[in-house]
């Protein structure tokens, strides 16, 4: 499929911000291109996810699990150092023992 683009590797290359050789290795087979590579190249060349291997859908998967793992943890942090915010300025036991119900029960679901 890129083999059959009237360009050659460099200009494809260049195109979507990878080096020649990156080409040559996806064209031969060799390689499957990533999937922020494959975005590049649909949106460049309109040609599609499905154009590529069977594994290239499962890196897809991993990527967006990867980038999920990332948003969830970034949330956790933000979410831990408001907790020390609210525990250092309320004072009162029955209010954080009713947030502490209140998160537990938020957790859970």
């Amino acid at each position: 499929m890129l083999g059959a683009l009237d360009m050659t590797q460099a200009e494809i290359a260049r195109r979507i911000g990878v080096r020649q050789p990156t080409i040559a290795g996806w064209i031969s087979g060799q390689h499957v291109p990533k999937p922020h590579h494959r975005r590049a190249l649909r949106d460049a060349f309109g040609i599609p996810f499905e154009a590529w291997p069977a594994d290239a859908e499962a890196e897809e998967l991993r990527e967006q699990v990867r980038t999920l793992q990332i948003a969830l943890k970034t949330t956790v942090d933000e979410a831990a150092e408001l907790l020390d915010a609210v525990f250092a300025v309320v004072q009162d036991p029955e209010v954080l023992a009713r947030i502490c119900d209140r998160l537990s029960d938020t957790i859970r679901r």
